[in-house]
């Protein structure tokens, strides 16, 4: 059965216009991945193991950037007002996250800073 955060996620990834049909089902995997390893931290869970080469903090702050329905403006706004450029360069892994950037996105996103470090 699925908690009320999971249907709101769900809801929000079907009804995203702007996210192709494999970009959606690449979320749901790694939504299944992360939540199936939740128990443990996340640098020891299943996911990070058969995934971690693929999984850099740019694309865990896309892929929750995605889910959410945002832009990279809208992101870099609810940020503090960072630059779309600079959102586009964290995602992409031209630019590192610094700490601070971290721990917003882990606040706004409601998960481990270390997915955004």
């Amino acid at each position: 059965m699925k908690n009320k955060f999971e249907k709101d996620l769900e809801s929000k990834i079907e009804s995203s216009k702007s996210v192709s049909k494999k970009r959606k089902e690449e979320i749901y995997r790694l939504f299944e991945a992360i939540k199936n390893s939740a128990s443990v931290p996340f640098r020891e869970s299943e996911f990070w193991k058969k995934h971690g080469h693929l999984a850099t903090p740019g694309t865990h702050m896309r892929t929750y950037r995605e889910i959410a329905g945002w832009s990279q403006t809208e992101l870099g706004q609810k940020l503090g007002g960072i630059a779309r450029s600079h959102i586009s360069e964290y995602e992409s892994g031209k630019r590192s996250i610094d700490k601070d950037v971290a721990k917003k996105l882990a606040k706004l996103f409601k998960t481990s800073v270390e997915m955004f470090i």
